[in-house]
């Protein structure tokens, strides 16, 4: 049986990371030519435990930290929870 993996719709992605943020098993990262990929890990590990992530839950700090779009980068670690499809305010990640 094909398990299924996270696909990002890039014209609805809003760049926010939350998606990043959430994921339990950090096999997700951002594309930004502008940040090293351990920075903006570190940044966000930094920042996601003290967010509630509810809707009141600042934007502010994620968007600052993870501007870029996210990717699949360690698809074999995937654990296919749909964490990320949840969280995604624009619906942008959907599972195929």
């Amino acid at each position: 049986m094909r398990r299924e993996l996270p696909v990002l719709d890039r014209r609805l992605c809003i760049q926010c990371g939350d998606c990043v943020a959430i994921c339990p098993v950090l096999c997700l990262a951002v594309l930004n030519p502008d940040h090293s990929e351990t920075t903006l890990r570190k940044n966000l590990s930094e920042i996601a435990p003290k967010l509630d992530h509810s809707e009141t839950t600042p934007k502010k700090f994620l968007t600052e930290t993870a501007r870029g779009y996210p990717y699949l980068k360690r698809p074999l670690e995937c654990i296919s929870c749909q964490a990320c499809v949840l969280i995604c305010p624009t619906k942008a990640i959907q599972m195929k």
